[in-house]
């Protein structure tokens, strides 16, 4: 209820004109939007007191076209209630950045965001769904950031929504610098990535856009073992220190370690075709009198004693070895030994950058995990060893796959020749289409041309060279079958 009445307060300060917005009542609701946004939470009060002073609020209902990609933008939205869904249509995104790109007129710039209609029919229309956001989350931001000002994807409200509007002058005077140093900050650490490096420049973007900052304070767990894995993290400064509870695999992956399961129940004195008492300890399980040997095992595995696996660093990643091998849970825990601060990349955004469009990476990701397992091997983990030759076995695989096609490639060239083999992988050094370098083609055929004449003549004044005129003086032909006049006096009489 308290909640809902701040929330009212604050829509009662938005509601009024920017000039009307007392700094008391500003000062009120400051700490319900230090806590609604993370970027809210970053900026210094006065910053803040601004954006709440001079923003704009604005209602927008389910369907509504909050911002259409293609379009040029000159504000970024902050979701107060409400969510919003992101499309990007890949087809025609290099085509509308283009034609947004050639308005250069600030009016025209104007009409242009507002022309697309209000409301949408078809999703299908918009592109590929990215993500849906909600309270809190900012979006439009991208458009600001770079310098062509194009909206690089479509966001469209998915029910009653409040947002704040926040103008280029509003931005650049209050958020420009911790946003476009953000920004910076992942493109910088996607461009040093080996994974990510090579990647098309609208990937990058995409990615850039994809992944979000996480700070971590002292001694906090980024991922727990056992829980779901729905995203991967990318240590930007930091240490973390990777721990396993060895007890608890048995019960995350029971087909990976069905041998361990007997060989603890023969250790605590239960017969083979019993059910588990491991897996009966960890999932709960319990008959209403324990047997005693239960009740022993409880007691060990209550204590839960923990291995240390590595320390991780800046670069490192944490829960590639889970998203790689498609693993359901976390088999091991991440405890920062100092504030650490991350890049999170969720599962959904993995398999829509990497997987769909960048498979290269993940290769490059499964060769790199390959030699972290093998040097990460311990005794007292049984189950790293066995994702280790998991992990050999699929890299591989690929290996021999890529030597059979290279084998193939070599024995049947031509069938292997497509449109990739004409496309040069780093660009010509000299615009193969461009104005000067059409005008250089041409002129190049007809100097050919011209040899070629020229060549036909001087063998078609060879031929007719032993012809003789009637008056019997010498004649020769030119390479047109003209007669010429070799008696140097008859030249010099013609002459004059």
């Amino acid at each position: 209820m308290a909640h809902c009445n701040m929330y009212d307060k604050v829509l009662e300060v938005l509601r009024q004109p920017t000039a009307d917005r007392k700094d008391f009542e500003i000062n009120s609701v400051l700490p319900w939007f230090r806590k609604k946004s993370d970027l809210f939470s970053k900026l210094k009060t006065g910053f803040l007191v601004d954006i709440i002073k001079c923003c704009s609020l604005e209602t927008r209902e389910r369907d509504d076209i909050l911002i259409k990609q293609g379009d040029r933008g000159d504000c970024f939205y902050i979701c107060l209630s409400g969510k919003v869904t992101i499309y990007i249509n890949y087809a025609n995104k290099e085509e509308k950045q283009q034609r947004a790109t050639d308005d250069a007129d600030g009016e025209e710039d104007t009409k242009i965001v507002t022309q697309h209609p209000k409301k949408v029919t078809d999703r299908s229309k918009l592109g590929t769904f990215v993500i849906t956001l909600g309270a809190g989350a900012t979006f439009g931001e991208v458009a600001l950031i770079t310098e062509d000002s194009v909206r690089t994807a479509s966001i469209v409200c998915d029910e009653h929504t409040d947002v704040i509007v926040i103008d280029r002058n509003l931005y650049n005077r209050s958020v420009k610098y911790v946003l476009e140093k953000e920004f910076e900050e992942k493109t910088n650490f996607i461009k040093s990535n080996p994974f990510f490096q090579n990647w098309a420049p609208k990937y990058k973007k995409q990615l850039a856009m994809a992944f979000e900052t996480i700070k971590f304070p002292y001694e906090s767990a980024i991922i727990k073992q056992g829980n779901h894995v729905d995203a991967i993290y990318f240590i930007l400064r930091g240490e973390v220190k990777m721990v396993v509870d060895t007890t608890m695999h048995h019960v995350q992956y029971p087909k990976l370690c069905p041998h361990e399961d007997a060989a603890l129940d023969t250790h605590n004195g239960t017969s083979p075709g019993s059910p588990s008492i491991h897996r009966r300890v960890m999932s709960g399980e319990s008959t209403g009198s324990d047997s005693p040997n239960l009740s022993i095992y409880r007691r060990k595995i209550g204590k839960k004693p923990l291995v240390d696996v590595c320390y991780l660093g800046v670069n490192e990643c944490i829960g590639d070895t889970e998203v790689l091998l498609e693993m359901p849970t976390f088999f091991h825990s991440a405890i920062c030994t100092q504030e650490t601060e991350v890049l999170m990349l969720e599962t959904k955004h993995y398999e829509r950058l990497l997987v769909k469009r960048n498979p290269q990476a993940i290769t490059a990701m499964t060769d790199s995990l390959e030699l972290k397992l093998q040097h990460r091997i311990n005794e007292k983990v049984l189950l790293s060893q066995l994702l280790y030759h998991k992990t050999k076995e699929i890299n591989d695989e690929v290996r021999r796959q890529s030597q059979a096609r290279r084998v193939d490639h070599k024995k049947h060239p031509k069938a292997h020749i497509g449109s990739d083999a004409f496309i040069p992988t780093t660009g010509p050094l000299v615009d193969m289409y461009g104005p000067g370098t059409v005008f250089h083609r041409i002129r190049q055929r007809e100097h050919s041309k011209q040899a070629k004449l020229k060549k036909d003549r001087s063998y078609n004044a060879t031929v007719y060279s032993s012809a003789h005129s009637d008056d019997g003086s010498d004649s020769v032909y030119d390479g047109d079958g003209y007669l010429i006049d070799t008696d140097i006096h008859h030249c010099a009489k013609k002459a004059i």
